[in-house]
C-alpha cells in the first residue's frame, strides 16, 4: 500500500470519528412515553427543541396506514430542530402499540390522545399544527370536544 493511500485512510477514520461525535452532540432531548387515554394505550415519542433555540410551539405527528412513529422521526427531529416540541404517536396496530387495529379504534385513539393537548393549548399557547400521512387521521380532529382553531398543516406524502 502506498503512503498516500494510508494517509487518506487515516483521514477517513478521523472524519468518521468526528461525524459520530457530532451526531451524538446534536441529539435532541427525547422522551419515550405511553399515553393512556380513552381506553387506548398509545406509545408516544416527544422531542424537545435544543436549549439554544427559541420555542416556537408544538406539532403533533400522526402516521399513515402502513407506517409508525419511528418513520415520522425525521420530521419530528426537523420540527424540534426549528423550535417546535414534536409529539409522534403510534396508532393502534402500528409500531409499539399493543392495541388491535381497526379504523374506528385508530380514530378514537388519535382523538383521545390529542384532546387533552388541545384543551390545554386553548388557554396558554397557539394551538399546535397537525401533520400526518393519511387524510383519515384528519377526521379524528373533527370530533374534538373543544372548539379550537386547529392549524391543519395537511398530509405529508
Amino acid at each position: 500500500m502506498k503512503l498516500w493511500q494510508i494517509i487518506l485512510a487515516i483521514i477517513g477514520v478521523v472524519f468518521l470519528a468526528l461525524g459520530s461525535r457530532w451526531i451524538r452532540v446534536a441529539e435532541l432531548p427525547k422522551q419515550e412515553l405511553w399515553l393512556d387515554a380513552g381506553g387506548c394505550h398509545t406509545p408516544m415519542t416527544v422531542l424537545d427543541p435544543p436549549a439554544d433555540v427559541k420555542p416556537a410551539g408544538s406539532v403533533v405527528l400522526l402516521h399513515g396506514l402502513s407506517a409508525n412513529r419511528r418513520l415520522m422521526m425525521y420530521l419530528a427531529e426537523d420540527f424540534a430542530g426549528h423550535g417546535f416540541r414534536a409529539y409522534a404517536l403510534d396508532l393502534p396496530g402500528h409500531g409499539d402499540s399493543r392495541d388491535a387495529f381497526s379504523f374506528a379504534h385508530a380514530q378514537d385513539c388519535a382523538t383521545a390522545a390529542v384532546t387533552p393537548w388541545y384543551a390545554f393549548a386553548v388557554t396558554i399557547t397557539p394551538v399546535p399544527p397537525v401533520w400526518n400521512r393519511a387524510m383519515r387521521s384528519a377526521r379524528s380532529f373533527a370530533s374534538l370536544p373543544v372548539q379550537v382553531n386547529i392549524a391543519w398543516a395537511g398530509p405529508i406524502a
